[in-house]
Parts: C-alpha cells; sequence; structure tokens
C-alpha cells in the first residue's frame, strides 16, 4: 500500500520482497530513499542497511525503518 500511495504522489518506486534482492537493485538503480522493513526474514532490516551503507554512496542516502509488525 506504501508503494501505490509513493507512487500517486508522483514518486518513482522499486519494491524488493526480499534483501538479498534490495541488494541487487541496489547496485545496478540510483535510489534517493530507501524504506527498510525492520523485521526481513534472512536478513534484518538494520543488517541490510548495514550493507547498503558499504555501497559506493551509501553513507549519503536517507533510509528509514518501517515494519508492518503491529
Amino acid at each position: 500500500m506504501l508503494a501505490v500511495l509513493l507512487e500517486a504522489s508522483g514518486h518513482h518506486v522499486a519494491v524488493e520482497h526480499d534483501p538479498r534482492s534490495a541488494l541487487e537493485s541496489a547496485f545496478h538503480q540510483h535510489y534517493d530513499v530507501y524504506l527498510l522493513d525492520i523485521g526481513l526474514p534472512e536478513m534484518d532490516g538494520t543488517e541490510l542497511a548495514r550493507r547498503l551503507r558499504a555501497m559506493r554512496g551509501g553513507r549519503k542516502k536517507l533510509m528509514v525503518a518501517i515494519t508492518g509488525c503491529g
């Protein structure tokens, strides 16, 4: 739903459903903001953020922790 809302507001949105796909996408594409689910399977959002930050230019990216739990 969040992706639909952001697209309706005029933003380009890419959705990845697992952290490995997100890392692959981030390697090939330029994104200004990352919305990271903190309860991801395999690799939590904190670890994903750490790996994204380690990529070229990653330290300058805005990262927002979100969750669907609760």
